[in-house]
């Protein structure tokens, strides 16, 4: 008998067109008043972090371990990203291609939020 998936597919139709690592090349703080409120805490800072983490396209599956958890997803073949973590942070993006160069821009959404961007160095 099989084993449940660790992270439920988020979807059946992927592709490994986009599969390989990618630089993190920025990280813009989008939250409201650079702070959000947190339940019995008062105001909580969000960061501003540099460059994010590599992530790692493979047979379609997106990684990425980023702001102390591991978000992971699935690519569309139209190049849409969509990565969760277990404790409910998501991340929506795009890939997009400039110059015969693979890019990937989106937002992450959590107790802060962030646009992200990365860059493909090297195909898998």
């Amino acid at each position: 008998m099989a084993s449940a998936p660790a992270h439920p597919v988020l979807s059946t139709d992927t592709t490994s067109a986009y599969d390989g690592t990618y630089s993190g090349v920025g990280v813009e703080n989008v939250s409201a008043g650079n702070a959000m409120a947190e339940s019995g805490e008062g105001l909580s800072t969000c960061v501003n972090y540099g460059a994010p983490p590599a992530l790692t396209i493979s047979n379609g599956r997106a990684q990425v371990q980023a702001f102390n958890h591991t978000f992971e997803g699935y690519v569309s073949p139209q190049g849409a990203v969509v990565m969760r973590t277990a404790f409910g942070e998501k991340f929506e993006g795009q890939i997009g291609q400039k110059d015969n160069q693979y890019f990937l821009k989106g937002r992450m959404v959590g107790l802060c939020t962030y646009n992200l961007s990365w860059q493909m160095n090297n195909l898998i």
